[in-house]
């Protein structure tokens, strides 16, 4: 496997005893129930500390991670459910994470490891244990193909909105969100409140060239809503348009036009606290 791939690969795992040290809420913590196994596949998980815990709460966690293929077949896709649980069994959060190989199997009898740096997370409790559970495994021939942005296509495109559906059935609301090393803001864009204008911004941005750099701690995002409940959500690392393909396989694509939008949006924007607790 590639070292780039590598790099790019993660999987969200945790595990168990908190053991204080340093930072409040910072230390190793001692694996439990690390191992599951489907149709052939087991994911263990190797390592796990948290790293750090800031001023808003929030814990950043180090995991390493390994998948063997003990199956006959190249295995694409591993999808699997982590339980992180306080002291007396209660539930604080579920990461339902994915591996996808994109273009290279894990092989039959293959071994991968993956080192995973700096995920987080705002909990209403301290994280004592973790359960793991695989619930889906995907073959070279099961899993369907990729479909990336291309140069020059329109960023609501890209997220499967076509021209012609933003302008006949428009989001009710625009929320952007700029978040820089756990200092989170938003601008929201309602029909009262600039709506009109941040549509037109929006919808005028297009996918620019693919690039290798990520910027670390600018999680930022665009989030469109209809009246109906249903919603559109764009992911940005800093001001590149990010896509996942799963199991923290990203590409990044530079976006035209977005310097406007941001501009726009900067007199609007708000601080906000992280949700905590349960969700993923």
């Amino acid at each position: 496997m590639n070292s780039s791939l590598i790099h790019k690969i993660a999987v969200w795992v945790t595990s168990v005893i908190l053991t204080y040290g340093g930072l409040t809420g910072c230390g190793s913590l001692e694996l439990k129930d690390n191992t599951a196994e489907l149709n052939g596949v087991k994911v263990t998980l190797e390592n796990a500390e948290i790293t750090e815990k800031n001023d808003y709460g929030v814990s950043f966690f180090d995991f390493r991670v390994s998948i063997d293929n003990l199956s006959g077949t190249g295995i694409m896709e591993v999808g699997y459910d982590l339980h992180i649980l306080d002291g007396d069994g209660a539930e604080l959060w579920v990461f339902s994470p994915r591996y996808y190989g994109e273009t290279e199997a894990i092989p039959a009898g293959g071994h991968m490891d993956f080192d995973l740096d700096g995920y987080r997370r705002k909990l209403d409790g301290e994280p004592k244990a973790v359960s793991v559970s695989i619930r889906s495994v995907l073959t070279e021939e099961e899993l369907p193909p990729v479909v990336l942005p291309e140069k020059g296509q329109l960023l609501i495109e890209a997220g499967g909105i076509t021209a012609a559906d933003f302008n006949s059935n428009p989001p009710s609301e625009i929320r952007i969100g700029i978040d820089q090393g756990g200092y989170l803001r938003e601008a929201v864009f309602t029909e009262e409140n600039g709506l009109a204008e941040a549509s037109s911004l929006l919808k005028d941005i297009r996918i620019g060239d693919e690039v290798d750099t990520f910027v670390t701690d600018n999680y930022n995002y665009i989030i469109l809503s209809w009246e109906d409940g249903s919603w559109k959500g764009f992911s940005l690392n800093l001001h590149n348009y990010e896509v996942s393909t799963g199991h923290n396989t990203w590409h990044y694509y530079e976006l035209e036009g977005l310097g406007g939008l941001l501009s726009f949006a900067d007199p609007y924007l708000e601080e906000v606290e992280y949700e905590s607790g349960g969700g993923s």
